[in-house]
């Protein structure tokens, strides 16, 4: 190969990257949920999660649109699976669900993420999807069970994530086991049809926490 068919190969894949990139970034300026009732979903998937689940009932049962901010580095997958039923609920009922990422959604709370109608994120907010894991303490049999239960639940999640997602098993597997911490603009690379980056956000002025609170 010619020194000058190399170097116009070189150019070409330079040009298609640069329109994949710019296509891929083109975001959403801001995103005005300023007249909405929107929920903050932050800090740890733990107990105080069932009052958000609760919530996302309660609002469904207008059938309004249902709008959350998720800052959360994951938790239990056991309560996250109540937030994910409560919001399938919503969903059946006609509430689209709207979410945003300032932070990290990540572990459980990436399944919460998935879950959602539409998606947005920053170009600096992250996101982190893994194998499921939980604390199983007890008996031989004990654990055995839990085990059996997570990789029930685990691949019923992983399996929804994967399509929607929209890329190969191996390359699923691949970062799932490896635990990839994707900043917004890397997933938006690799999952382009996944969520919308947006570079701000009107909230209500009742919005009760900071953009950015990670209790």
């Amino acid at each position: 190969m010619s020194s000058r068919l190399k170097s116009l190969i070189i150019v070409t894949g330079i040009v298609i990257l640069g329109l994949f990139i710019s296509q891929s970034l083109k975001a959403v300026d801001v995103v005005d949920w300023s007249d909405k009732l929107v929920t903050p979903v932050l800090g740890e998937v733990g107990p105080g999660m069932f009052a958000l689940a609760s919530a996302i009932e309660a609002q469904s049962r207008t059938g309004d649109d249902i709008y959350l901010v998720i800052s959360s580095p994951g938790g239990s997958i056991e309560v996250g699976t109540i937030v994910v039923s409560a919001m399938e609920v919503a969903k059946s009922r006609g509430s689209r669900i709207h979410c945003m990422v300032p932070t990290i959604a990540a572990s459980m709370a990436m399944i919460f993420l998935d879950h959602c109608t539409d998606r947005y994120a920053f170009p600096e907010s992250f996101m982190l999807f893994h194998e499921g894991r939980t604390q199983a303490g007890g008996t031989a049999r004990e654990m055995s069970d839990a085990a059996e239960q997570l990789r029930i639940l685990t691949a019923q999640m992983e399996e929804r994530l994967l399509k929607n997602l929209g890329c190969s098993k191996e390359f699923f597997t691949r970062h799932s086991q490896a635990e990839t911490l994707w900043t917004g603009f890397e997933f938006n690379l690799a999952f382009p049809s996944y969520l919308k980056i947006i570079r701000d956000i009107k909230l209500p002025d009742a919005y009760p926490k900071n953009l950015y609170d990670m209790r």
